[in-house]
């Protein structure tokens, strides 16, 4: 067997362990597989001497930005744009990319929310962020408060601190706080906590205010306010979320709360819920609810 068949073969294998653990709903392994082996063919392509003609570099390159994509959607960092239907298309694709006749590639190709390889010359050149910048990033993205209107409460949720079972392992976590309808549509801008700067015993400490865009009695029946923490992994430079909770319409009231965690990937329609550990560990957050012009 020739170099290339090997290589390829070995890609087809990766993707096909990738789509099963997709299909059996082990979403945390697809992620992996996925992002694994978008890297692994965008290096080979960005190589000087390869084997592959440019007409079957730029299918290759289309199959890592799918997978890039179906690996982002699990980490809850886009909407899903590719589906496991169109995954299984790439293998289809993948196995015949040596083929004599080529055809349309049959999926359209998101426009991803950050790059991941630029062409030029059909050659292909990763993008990376240096660990030394990465290291100190601040991811925080907090809106002011709202302005007052008549007959209608503002809410504050001051964001505490968080319970993990080992905080030392997380380098620039941040907790993302959206707010949805039953149906996972966004009713306000998401917004980041700054990276959080205290960690002591089993809590990380945030400690920081997150005013909610809009007024309490403007949230449709059904809502509610989802909360992702979230961490950076250097080895794959790259954002991921480590568990998530949500507080519904009926929790809102002013005073501390603790919220239950749940494993990811977060589930906007509140379904099948499976808690991340046994033991007391929470979010837990401060809620203040205005009602006057301050």
């Amino acid at each position: 067997m020739s170099d290339v068949a090997l290589l390829l073969a070995k890609w087809r294998e990766s993707l096909t362990r990738g789509k099963d653990f997709d299909t059996w709903g082990q979403f945390v392994e697809a992620s992996e597989e996925y992002s694994r082996l978008s890297r692994q063919i965008l290096k080979q392509l960005a190589t000087e001497h390869n084997f592959f003609t440019g007409e079957q570099k730029k299918i290759l390159g289309k199959i890592a930005a799918c997978l890039h994509s179906r690996s982002r959607f699990f980490q809850n960092l886009q909407d899903e744009e590719i589906s496991l239907d169109d995954i299984r298309q790439l293998c289809l694709v993948l196995g015949n990319i040596l083929s004599e006749k080529t055809e349309d590639f049959p999926i359209t190709v998101p426009e991803l929310a950050e790059k991941i390889f630029q062409t030029n010359n059909n050659s292909f050149i990763l993008e990376e962020v240096p660990n030394d910048q990465e290291d100190t990033k601040d991811y925080g993205s907090l809106l002011p408060r709202i302005s007052h209107e008549a007959d209608c409460h503002r809410l504050t949720i001051k964001i505490v601190k968080i319970g993990l079972k080992d905080p030392s392992e997380f380098i620039n976590p941040f907790i993302t706080v959206s707010v949805k309808a039953l149906d996972g549509v966004d009713i306000t801008t998401s917004q980041n906590t700054p990276t959080a700067k205290t960690k002591e015993n089993r809590d990380i400490h945030f400690d920081c205010n997150v005013e909610l865009q809009t007024t309490i009695e403007k949230l449709p029946q059904g809502t509610a306010i989802f909360f992702e923490f979230k961490h950076f992994k250097p080895k794959r430079k790259q954002i991921s979320t480590k568990c998530w909770t949500f507080m519904e319409m009926d929790e809102i009231k002013a005073g501390p709360a603790c919220l239950e965690l749940y494993k990811k990937p977060t589930n906007y329609c509140r379904k099948k819920l499976s808690l991340l550990t046994v033991k007391p560990l929470y979010l837990h957050v401060f809620l203040i609810i205005h009602d006057d012009a301050e």
